[in-house]
């Protein structure tokens, strides 16, 4: 991943070939490609961990907190994650930010990952509702809390958007 990112910033994502990022790794081009289906995926091959981190942190979350204090829970080891990575972030927010293409592939892979996060809510607030409302005949809470948790979801991805590029962005 390295020696893709650094081509990226000295020469730019197009101008970039998946031949180039190979030799600057010492690997054939078969190699990279036993490993990124193409060049876009170097950038977004994390998302995966992120994922699976931010819900291993929700999961770990006390039993009574809050919405949001489950989904600052998640963020911590996130948080690590993006120190370790700081210069690769910042440099891959940056390409994204160049590149029509990759901002919406960025889009589609932060709603993957809000919809995660907002599964993992509505799952834990719903065996919540339960554990209180089992003697309850009607649906009608369930639902209001899903729609709330739609609309929830919604905000999230923005929000979510908007944190990670003011944390990658240069200083």
């Amino acid at each position: 991943m390295s020696a893709a990112i650094e081509l990226f910033d000295e020469q730019g994502y197009e101008a970039t070939t998946v031949a180039e990022i190979a030799e600057r790794a010492e690997l054939t081009k078969r190699t990279f490609f036993r490993y990124f289906s193409d060049k876009r995926e170097v950038l977004f091959s994390g998302s995966q961990e992120l994922q699976r981190l931010w819900l291993e942190g929700l999961a770990a979350a006390p039993a009574q907190a809050s919405p949001l204090a489950v989904v600052t829970a998640g963020l911590h080891p996130v948080a690590e994650m993006f120190t370790e990575r700081h210069p690769f972030a910042r440099i891959r927010a940056q390409v994204i930010e160049a590149n029509p293409e990759l901002q919406e592939r960025e889009l589609i892979k932060l709603q993957r990952l809000t919809a995660a996060i907002t599964g993992a809510l509505v799952e834990r607030a719903l065996r919540a509702e339960l554990a209180e409302h089992l003697d309850c005949k009607s649906d009608q809470k369930a639902i209001a809390l899903l729609e709330e948790v739609i609309d929830y979801d919604v905000m999230l991805v923005t929000v979510l958007n908007d944190r990670l590029r003011k944390y990658v962005a240069p200083k």
